[in-house]
């Protein structure tokens, strides 16, 4: 059966989206249907807001894009009245994932408003949470400019680059969520991090960043939902433990991998990556909070825009909570064995039956050869096959039994024809023969046993 490809869009690629990108590449864990595979699609216009709203369009452009990594706060976008409502399913990135960077030369700042000492801010554009933290720095520190005079726009992903460009007397800093460069920077003594927004009173304990799709889409699928999110959660338990196979994952699929380790232990302390899938409901308020208050100056939180958030958590969110507990629920705590288990997207070998008759099925056939070949030989052929196959034992992963199987049976086309292809070479043909066909037989055994691991 042909695999049906669902499509998740996102504003960007981020590093902080590393569970999501972890869960796919394990296909989810297993926990799809079958016939199922997810494809992670850019948005042209890299802004939450775009991602949001192609993803909720029922434009024939549109169709296949039936989930969407973005903003949760976008959703009052939607009016409630609307047939189509968005359905907010799993929680990605809390506390904020931006963090405040800039040359060092500037005095200790003091929270939040203190970075509204700076004369420039590098953010992105109208439509995404930057643009959103940007404009309530102007707000809450007082200034008295217009945001075009504070904030430097530029695309997703420039931001550093533009950053560097500017010198320390400029007085600015930049709001970036790539913590694998900024990382990178720091180390090298390029940038001073300044201010972690996930610690501040301001972005703690707020929802940045969802997985987001329509009620009509999450009625009718039911197991891709609950397939997609599981395979999200066991990754987040393994992202937040520092699993090596996260790590070497982040290592082979994002620039400056040599940095990613020290950028996945920034991210856990600043809480970017939350405990578990499920969206609280005091992380949702304090989103739409944040939100409201980045773009009313004058007008404070009130009873009536907490109505609003309440109406929306009761439409959008609370029908699909069941989706995150079972989630939670039933994929357990991963163990250090498990962690170990996926390297490079592939398996770990599981303890077949194979593996534990392979070395007296060898053994035996090696006395029963001794009654037609010189025993000697015999002790060499058991030698060099069963070596090949105790090697395979004390490595992890299928990928270093895959070599094994290969160097042995290379070994064994090389060395077996040796005696008859240089004369001198004969009269040790009852070394090198034993030799040879012991590696043709390693290459058996590690054949079978690399074939087996792939169809678990």
């Amino acid at each position: 059966m042909a695999a049906k490809s669902i499509h998740l869009l996102e504003m960007e690629k981020h590093f902080l989206y590393l569970p999501l990108y972890f869960a796919k590449s394990q296909r989810f864990f297993g926990y799809l249907p079958k016939d199922i595979q997810v494809e992670i699609d850019p948005c042209d216009d890299h802004t939450d807001k775009s991602t949001y709203a192609q993803m909720m369009s029922d434009s024939s452009d549109y169709r296949d894009i039936v989930m969407a990594i973005t903003d949760p706060i976008q959703v009052f976008n939607t009016p409630l009245t609307a047939k189509r409502k968005p359905a907010i399913l799993a929680t990605l990135v809390t506390n904020s994932g931006f963090w405040a960077i800039n040359h060092g030369t500037h005095g200790k700042i003091e929270g939040f408003r203190g970075l509204g000492k700076f004369d420039r801010v590098v953010a992105y554009g109208p439509g995404t949470t930057s643009y959103d933290i940007a404009m309530r720095v102007v707000h809450d520190s007082g200034k008295r400019v217009s945001p075009s005079e504070f904030i430097d726009v530029v695309a997703p992903g420039m931001e550093l680059s533009h950053f560097s460009t500017l010198t320390p007397d400029q007085n600015a800093f930049a709001l970036s969520p790539n913590v694998l460069r900024i990382e990178d920077m720091y180390q090298d003594g390029k940038v001073k991090i300044e201010l972690p927004l996930g610690i501040t009173p301001e972005y703690n304990d707020v929802l940045v960043t969802a997985l987001v799709t329509y009620n009509e889409y999450a009625t009718r699928n039911p197991e891709i939902i609950q397939g997609v999110v599981m395979g999200i959660q066991k990754a987040l338990l393994m992202t937040r433990r520092e699993s090596p196979g996260v790590i070497q994952f982040a290592q082979n699929h994002f620039y400056f991998a040599q940095r990613s380790a020290g950028a996945i232990r920034m991210a856990i302390e600043a809480g970017v990556f939350p405990p578990d899938v499920k969206v609280a409901k005091s992380h949702w308020k304090q989103a739409a909070k944040a939100f409201y208050e980045a773009k009313h100056t004058d007008t404070p939180w009130t009873t009536a825009e907490e109505q609003i958030m309440e109406d929306y958590y009761g439409e959008c969110i609370q029908p699909y909570e069941h989706i995150a507990e079972r989630a939670i629920k039933r994929v357990s705590v991963v163990t250090t064995i498990e962690e170990e288990d996926t390297v490079k997207g592939k398996p770990r070998r599981q303890n077949a039956y194979w593996n534990v008759i392979a070395p007296f099925t060898v053994a035996l056939m090696g006395i029963i050869a001794t009654n037609y070949i010189d025993r000697s030989a015999v002790i060499i052929l058991l030698i060099v096959s069963l070596s090949a196959w105790g090697i395979t034992r004390m490595v992890k992963h299928v990928d270093y039994v895959k070599y094994v199987f290969w160097i042995s049976l290379i070994l064994g086309v090389l060395i077996t024809p040796l005696p008859w292809l240089i004369s001198h070479l004969h009269e040790k043909l009852e070394i090198i023969l034993p030799i040879g066909i012991g590696f043709f037989v390693a290459a058996l055994t590690t054949g079978i046993e690399y074939a087996k691991s792939l169809k678990e």
